[in-house]
């Protein structure tokens, strides 16, 4: 992040990783500073995979329908059926990773199924260390290019812990290793990919090409977003390089196709036309077009044929595989359907998703407008040639998001990747007498939409606080800087209390006083110590004030995994394996088919006992099916039976039970046949 230069002496030296580990017979009033910079990146670094292995244990016993999806799709790694890793929803890098953990650790008893859980985040953690290493590969090369730039701040000490911090907030609150998910993957390929091209731009080599087809390669076998996105990238290297850079795009383009075709290939195979996935299309038609997705309050339309009005909602999953089936292969439930274009819909989508965009990245986007608003119009320019590469891509994953579905762990690595290119690569100039004016207009701007459109309230608190904290740092600064600081915490506080407390109505004037604030505070400082130092200390004081608004989302995470893990409660159990113990102990065990009067998504527990959920009557219909008449409901356990379910499990479970069903950890039983349907 720009950040000013730590000063070591007569002169500024870079304190880069290859300094670092200089010569050893230099003066120790050089090594000195070097040694006290490593020591203080180590501690970031070990701070960070801390937090991430607290998150990771606090939600050792959780899994989502996502996870055992995945679950479910690595028994064909230890089964030696590869083919079973083939889906046109779901992508196999993480699977394969799942399996080969489980193959890995076979002799522990994180093999066995009790344990489950807890080896998934495992691989989790070991991801987000994959990620952290692919970030810090592009600090390096962002740093080199920067410093191209006449920009050193990232090979500076607390440069490079401000990228640290912002890889860590960003991640650990939007993509923490607890998720049960494979977007870990994807913002290592996406953070390798972006320092591949800022290699190239230094480089443009083969080899260097290479690094940037296999990593946009290995992120299509992650998700299956990234083979458009990935088409986009090589689009980016084409028009960046044009006819100079033939075989450049060619090694590229080879080396991704080497990664990508086969998966394709696989697909096409699996379904007998040719395809690049569902997952596009489905997620479009469930949340653009309107259709009900599988994972909705109501069970796919095409699970209850058969059923007639017997019970509504109930449906039947007959001849399928897996834990869950109708999450395991969405597309077997809307194999007809297709994408259609409202535009009504789509700008109802869009709206949604840039409310939620305001809410949040609204640290960041006040940082940035700040940024932006301290340059003028030919500093923009020079920045926008540097960074559009990096900048053009981050943006056109996240309009893509925000088009279909936008859910903060996808949009990591391009949050984070544009922060750091914008940070870098908009540098500060002398500013004109208007700079005062432009800063305030940045700050009253950002803050009026958040409160005009953001999604909650409660989120732009924190920006507000931001904003109150900018101006008492840059009047105080000049004079003591401990002083500075200490006030803008103070004042950051008080005005978070009180915006956290204080009518909506009141909005509007706590903007306009921040607006003002700013504006007064830069031209005092621009009085007493120039328009040059003014600009750089609101730029340095922005990145601060965002970096420590994301520490706070994250501290509030933190604190609540320190508060699940100090209690009893259910945090500490393995509630998931209690119920598939008990079901054990009453004969339903391993390859069993059943039944659930609960949400299919919330059955950790059948992935635990390897059961097949066969029929299920959703949560919505669930005081439906207890009010119903003895008759009707053993008709409805016939249909249950027919399907192959042994038992019907309800979790949770009333107080009072129909005759027939037994109580077990967390909900209760009713064993079902043919015969005793009738």
């Amino acid at each position: 992040m720009a950040i000013a230069p730590i000063h070591t002496g007569a002169a500024t030296s870079p304190l880069s990783p290859q300094t670092a580990a200089g010569d050893s017979h230099a003066p120790r009033r050089t090594r000195a500073p070097v040694d006290r910079a490593r020591a203080i990146w180590y501690a970031a670094r070990v701070a960070i995979l801390l937090l991430a292995a607290l998150r990771s244990w606090d939600a050792r016993h959780d899994v989502s329908p996502d996870g055992v999806a995945y679950l479910d799709l690595s028994d064909a790694v230890l089964q030696g059926r590869w083919a079973g890793l083939v889906s046109t929803y779901w992508s196999p890098l993480y699977p394969l990773l799942i399996g080969l953990a489980r193959l890995a650790f076979a002799w522990t008893p994180l093999a066995t199924p009790a344990n489950e859980f807890a080896l998934v985040h495992v691989v989790n953690l070991g991801l987000f260390g994959v990620s952290f290493v692919a970030f810090e590969w592009l600090v390096v090369e962002a740093a080199k290019s920067a410093a191209g730039w006449g920009n050193h701040a990232l090979v500076t000490m607390w440069g490079r812990v401000a990228a640290y911090v912002l890889f860590g907030a960003v991640t650990l609150a939007m993509s923490p290793p607890s998720l049960t998910t494979p977007d870990l993957l994807v913002n290592a390929a996406c953070f390798a990919a972006f320092a591949s091209i800022l290699r190239l731009e230094r480089c443009t080599t083969p080899p260097n090409a290479l690094l940037l087809g296999a990593s946009l390669g290995l992120g299509v076998l992650a998700k299956s977003f990234m083979l458009p996105f990935s088409l986009l990238m090589l689009g980016v290297l084409a028009l960046r390089y044009r006819f100079r850079g033939a075989q450049v795009l060619a090694v590229a383009t080879v080396a991704w196709l080497i990664f990508s075709a086969p998966w394709v290939a696989a697909m096409t195979h699996s379904i007998g036309h040719f395809t690049l996935g569902d997952t596009g299309r489905l997620n479009y038609i469930w949340f653009v077009d309107g259709q009900q997705p599988p994972n909705g309050p109501e069970l796919p339309a095409a699970t209850m044929v058969g059923t007639g009005e017997l019970v509504p909602g109930l449906g039947l999953m007959r001849e399928v595989n897996g834990t869950n089936p109708l999450w395991l292969d969405p597309a077997r439930w809307y194999p007809t359907l297709r994408p259609g274009w409202d535009a009504a819909r789509q700008l109802a989508v869009l709206k949604h998703s840039l409310q939620y965009y305001l809410t949040l990245f609204s640290p960041l986007l006040l940082a940035g407008a700040l940024l932006i608003a301290l340059a003028d119009v030919k500093g923009l320019r020079v920045a926008w040639r540097r960074a559009w590469p990096i900048v053009l891509p981050c943006a056109a994953g996240l309009l893509a998001y925000a088009l279909v579905y936008s859910v903060a762990r996808y949009l990591v690595p391009f949050a984070t990747a544009a922060a750091l290119l914008v940070a870098l690569s908009v540098q500060p100039v002398v500013p004109t007498r208007s700079a005062a004016f432009r800063a305030a207009l940045a700050v009253a701007l950002v803050l009026t939409c958040e409160w005009l459109w953001g999604a909650t309230r409660h989120f732009l608190v924190l920006p507000l606080a931001m904003a109150a904290a900018l101006p008492v740092y840059i009047v105080l600064v000049p004079h003591r800087r401990v002083a500075s600081i200490v006030a803008a915490i103070v004042v950051a506080l008080l005005v978070a209390a009180a915006a956290d407390q204080c009518p909506v109505s009141w909005y509007p004037f706590l903007i306009f006083v921040a607006g003002l604030g700013s504006w007064l505070a830069v031209r005092h400082a621009t009085v007493v110590a120039g328009h040059g130092k003014a600009a750089r200390a609101l730029r340095h004081a922005a990145i601060t004030a965002a970096l420590c608004a994301l520490v706070v989302r994250v501290g509030r995470d933190t604190r609540e995994a320190i508060t699940g893990l100090r209690e009893s409660g259910s945090r500490g159990d393995n509630s998931s394996w209690t119920i598939a113990r008990d079901l054990a102990t009453r004969g339903v065990r391993a390859g069993s088919r059943v039944a659930v009067i609960a949400s299919p998504y919330d059955a950790g527990w059948a992935r635990l006992g390897r059961l097949h959920v066969v029929g299920a009557i959703p949560p919505s219909r669930a005081s439906r099916y207890w009010s119903l008449d003895e008759a009707t409901q053993r008709a409805a356990s016939k249909l249950f039976a027919d399907a192959g379910a042994v038992a019907i499990v309800a979790v949770p479970a009333p107080d009072s039970l129909p005759q027939g069903w037994a109580r077990i950890s967390g909900g209760a039983v009713l064993f079902i046949s043919r015969a005793s349907a009738h």
